[in-house]
């Protein structure tokens, strides 16, 4: 909730690592929390005109940018010049539930349970030997973000189970957050948004980090 603080302090990361993509994503995101919408627009479209200096690529994190920014558009429209952005930005997506993942070190190993309402799982494992291209790719560009959606008809509960394995080289000595960004009506009017911050300690440590009931 301290969002001019947030504000002051993604500007602070973002001039220190100007060539990791997620820092120009992080600092948008904070001037939209902020009512900056100006501001974060003007990151939209040097991203939208690939205008970002030392940034030519997003990687993976490309989506999560067009999502967030068709999201800015469609929610603010009037308040930001949005007939400047290239029609494909104006096609607003809309779901029930998106669910944002980041970590705070590129290099951490984990494995991403997702349990299904009909007790069915998914296992995302975020290691050298399954994606071992993407996390190089992670490295080089400066991200470490995954995004879920459900829709409508994704009712009942949901488990989001993670094992820390530790870090693929990094300082051991380093703490690793998760933080997980819950979004519910993604894309509506009465969109709405839940933060929660969690401590990744100890190698082979599992623990549900999130579980939704969804109506």
């Amino acid at each position: 909730g301290l969002n001019q603080q947030a504000v002051e302090t993604y500007e602070r990361i973002r001039n220190i690592n100007p060539s990791n993509a997620q820092s120009h994503r992080n600092l948008a995101l904070a001037y939209v929390r902020n009512g900056q919408l100006n501001q974060a627009f003007s990151i939209y479209r040097a991203f939208e005109k690939n205008a970002i200096p030392q940034v030519s690529d997003f990687g993976t994190l490309q989506k999560t940018m067009v999502n967030e920014y068709k999201n800015l558009l469609a929610l603010n429209k009037g308040s930001i010049k949005s007939d400047e952005a290239d029609s494909f930005y104006l096609n607003n997506i809309t779901y029930s539930t998106r669910v944002v993942f980041e970590w705070s070190d590129f290099d951490a190993l984990f494995e991403l349970q997702i349990v299904n309402p009909q007790k069915r799982f998914f296992t995302w494992s975020h290691t050298p030997q399954a994606e071992g291209d993407r996390m190089r790719q992670e490295q080089a560009l400066g991200y470490g973000l995954e995004e879920y959606f459900m829709t409508s008809s994704d009712t009942g509960e949901w488990l989001f189970n993670l094992t820390y394995s530790g870090k693929n080289g990094g300082d051991a000595s380093k703490p690793t957050f998760l933080k997980i960004t819950t979004i519910n009506n993604f894309g509506k009017a009465h969109q709405s948004e839940q933060i929660k911050v969690i401590s990744l300690l100890g190698e082979g440590n599992s623990q549900t980090v999130l579980k939704l009931d969804l109506k």
